[in-house]
């Protein structure tokens, strides 16, 4: 090609390694960048926009998310349902299934997870399923969550579900039924789920809690959301529980110890904090941190015991 029409923005993976900018190997990546005065631009605003945040210090904080939504294309968003999980949520949901270092543990719908893209049935030469003892996630609701098969190949991979041939309306279902069943079936003997759905799904089988939240708990969805913890016992198991008729958990969150802000177009969850009846003050504990406003804590203790 013409030297004018090569990409130059570019670095080879030898580049990259570079452990100094006076090395020798990464001199061809500088030559390149000064090349063209808009290169230094890229970068520049690129350094401008980081410089605020901390990567070292946000390993239990918000910032990928804050990246996420200052960064991510609002339509791409909303269009593939993609309403991130807010942080003591998660915590939340890990410490009520509570994996343990020796158990695997999926996350089946990270990313940007469009329809079936975790689908493991798709056809009968498929190879075995990979198992997990833990599956946690939150699938994306997007605004219209009714799947409906348009060709024949979109039926034949929908009719591979159970629940598509007890639970659909019609000729469509909420993929949030879809994306149960395949945390369901990846999921190990006796191990366990906790799954953020619509809580107008949440009266499945095999359920040991369902935690309601609070509406626009997440930053761009209004959908009424449910946590569902759920686990998978063995069929003789699972029978004898059905004839106990057995007794779940259920708790109405109402606080979370956050609310969604906005500051420059940028949705964040700005912390809330309990306050005194008497003195009005933000109460701390002995250390001088300040206790969220929340009911998970209690909640966790609550359903363990």
């Amino acid at each position: 090609e013409p030297e004018e029409k090569k990409l130059l923005f570019y670095i080879t993976k030898e580049e990259k390694n570079a452990i100094d900018l006076n090395d020798e190997v990464v001199q061809g990546f500088i030559t390149r960048i000064r090349k063209n005065s808009s290169h230094i631009r890229i970068i520049s605003e690129v350094v401008e926009q980081f410089q605020d945040y901390s990567f070292v210090k946000s390993h239990k904080s918000d910032l990928y998310q804050i990246v996420f939504y200052k960064f991510a294309s609002e339509f791409s968003k909303a269009e593939k349902g993609q309403f991130i999980t807010p942080i003591p949520l998660i915590d939340f949901l890990v410490k009520i299934v509570n994996p343990r270092s020796n158990e695997t543990i999926i996350d089946p719908t990270v990313g940007i997870a469009d329809f079936l893209s975790v689908s493991y049935v798709n056809s009968e030469n498929q190879t075995e399923l990979k198992k997990f003892d833990v599956v946690l996630t939150n699938p994306p609701f997007g605004e219209d969550r009714k799947y409906e098969p348009k060709t024949p190949k979109d039926k034949e991979i929908i009719e591979m579900y159970e629940l598509w041939n007890i639970a659909r309306c019609g000729n469509w279902i909420d993929l949030g039924l879809v994306f149960l069943e395949n945390a369901y079936r990846i999921l190990e003997e006796n191990g366990r789920i906790g799954i953020v759905l619509s809580n107008s799904l949440a009266s499945i089988d095999r359920v040991v809690a369902l935690f309601d939240l609070p509406p626009n708990v997440f930053a761009d969805s209004g959908v009424n959301t449910t946590l569902v913890i759920a686990y998978k016992p063995k069929t003789s198991e699972l029978e004898k529980l059905q004839k106990e008729n057995y007794s779940i958990f259920t708790k109405n969150i109402k606080k979370v110890g956050y609310e969604i802000r906005t500051s420059k177009r940028v949705k964040f969850f700005n912390p809330l904090y309990k306050v005194n009846e008497q003195t009005f003050e933000i109460e701390q504990d002995a250390e001088g941190k300040p206790f969220l406003d929340e009911e998970f804590t209690d909640t966790i203790g609550e359903f363990r015991r």
